[in-house]
């Protein structure tokens, strides 16, 4: 390693390896765009714990057809946080 380093490039190495946690606040918004109109029209976002994103569902079609989808959205999503925790999906049918 050549000496002197920059301090903006330890801490990019540093922090690229860090898994940083995603507040669902943030998700909100760009929800439509991660998982398309249609779906956002059907489920939302609702909680973060740990390594989990919750979803609200309308239906339980709709809740069988995000189930089908959970890798891709659990993708999705990563690729748009990449350093974001989450590994799991839940859905929650919503009431009313």
């Amino acid at each position: 390693m050549k000496w002197p380093i920059k301090i903006g490039k330890i801490v990019d190495e540093v922090t690229g390896r860090v898994k940083v946690s995603l507040d669902v606040t943030l998700l909100e918004p760009i929800w439509p765009e991660i998982v398309g109109e249609k779906v956002a029209n059907h489920a939302r976002p609702v909680d973060l714990i740990g390594d989990t994103l919750y979803l609200t569902v309308d239906s339980s079609a709709w809740f069988h057809h995000l189930f089908l989808l959970k890798g891709e959205i659990v993708k999705k999503v990563v690729e748009r946080f990449p350093r974001c925790q989450i590994r799991e999906i839940r859905m929650v049918l919503r009431d009313g």
